[in-house]
């Protein structure tokens, strides 16, 4: 639909259904809650007393902050430039115009599974697993760079993305409770600045070297990254505790 009516319709079209489907859901977020009469601020929950937390908490949530900045940076690059690698490795074929499809798609189930992952399990841990996936569907991309290892790499790249979103806010609200908001605004400022950072450090480098292979690697090797230090955060912490 979108190559039929171009670009501009599409942009306009999806607006329009985004203000739809906001006007559908809008009282979700009506908690029931109300200011009082006259202005003054309404009590602070229990939660919002502790949101500055302990010194584990605040160090948590720095990790949280900063490495949330990596996914931001390690899918944006394939995400971005994915037709455009495809069309390079497969010149002619009609294939790569599905892997961003498949891409989407594969969102769908991974938010299911995500959402269903028990409350008890630890987040730091699940988006270890979730950078790992995504690290190993960018370097398919550049390992088996075929009408199979595309298909593959975008599965995987898919099927972890708002899964990270979920366990990022959920951990967010581990250590601030209902009051973190703030900490999830600089979680998600620092997705937003690795996904513009993405993009500028790997088409100049691409052009440069003629090829997506070493801004992939680049951004697998972050993916990587965030994985192994969230592991070890919690790890940290563990032993934290057990001490």
């Amino acid at each position: 639909v979108l190559g039929r009516w171009g670009s501009e319709a599409g942009w306009i079209g999806l607006g329009i259904l985004a203000i739809v489907l906001v006007a559908v859901i809008w009282r979700v977020f009506d908690d029931g809650e109300r200011a009082p009469v006259g202005g003054g601020a309404a009590p602070a929950p229990a939660a919002a007393a502790r949101e500055a937390g302990s010194a584990a908490d605040r160090s948590d949530a720095i990790w949280l902050v900063a490495l949330y900045g990596l996914a931001g940076f390690g899918y944006i690059i394939t995400a971005t430039f994915l037709p455009v690698i495809a069309r390079q490795a497969l010149p002619g074929s009609p294939w790569p115009d599905f892997f961003w499809p498949l891409f989407g798609l594969a969102i769908i189930p991974g938010a299911l599974i995500g959402a269903r992952a028990p409350t008890h399990w630890d987040n730091r841990l699940l988006l270890a697993g979730a950078y790992a996936l995504q690290a190993l569907g960018v370097v398919l991309s550049v390992a088996w760079p075929s009408i199979a290892g595309f298909a593959l790499g975008s599965l995987l790249l898919g099927m972890p993305f708002t899964a990270i979103t979920l366990f990022a806010m959920r951990d967010a609200r581990r250590l601030r409770g209902n009051a973190a908001a703030g900490l999830i605004g600089y979680a998600t400022a620092s997705y937003g600045v690795g996904q513009i950072i993405g993009p500028l450090f790997a088409a100049p480098l691409a052009q440069r070297t003629g090829s997506f292979q070493l801004p992939l690697l680049v951004a697998a090797a972050a993916l990587a990254l965030g994985a192994v230090l969230f592991a070890l955060v919690w790890s940290k912490s563990r032993r934290a505790m057990a001490d």
